[in-house]
């Protein structure tokens, strides 16, 4: 929630069994519709990783997002750091100039990304690929 309104409108994150998902799916029939993989094989799986790192950040109260278009791949690409202190201390996103600000993107894979408010340098850290949080950047 940003400002008493949802953050990311009509999305809905659950933790569920496929026969839950499937069982949910057919009570609504065509009013909701769910986010596959990559492969379009199955379902859109996030990790324990990445969801705990895009909820430390979107749940800190008092700050400002800008909701992110996932197809637009330019907010998505960049070098992967992680916040060393601050509100946003253990995030790890990437960093982008938007609205002339450097902001975190901060991303769930596929499926939605939101950028912060502004983020000093100096509070910075380059990761590296093993200390990834299991997004696609």
């Amino acid at each position: 929630m940003a400002s008493g309104r949802p953050l990311l409108g009509s999305i809905v994150f659950l933790r569920c069994s496929e026969r839950f998902l499937f069982g949910l799916k057919s009570d609504f029939y065509s009013r909701i519709a769910v986010y596959r993989d990559s492969a379009r094989t199955g379902f859109a799986t996030i990790s324990d990783a990445e969801m705990d790192n895009f909820r430390m950040v979107v749940n800190i109260k008092g700050q400002e997002y800008i909701p992110l278009t996932i197809t637009n791949p330019q907010f998505l690409k960049g070098s992967r750091v992680r916040v060393l202190d601050g509100p946003f201390k253990g995030a790890v996103g990437v960093v982008r100039r938007i609205k002339g600000d450097r902001r975190l993107v901060v991303s769930v894979s596929g499926i939605c990304a939101v950028a912060t408010s502004f983020i000093r340098p100096e509070l910075l850290e380059p990761v590296s690929g093993e200390e990834d949080c299991g997004e696609e950047a």
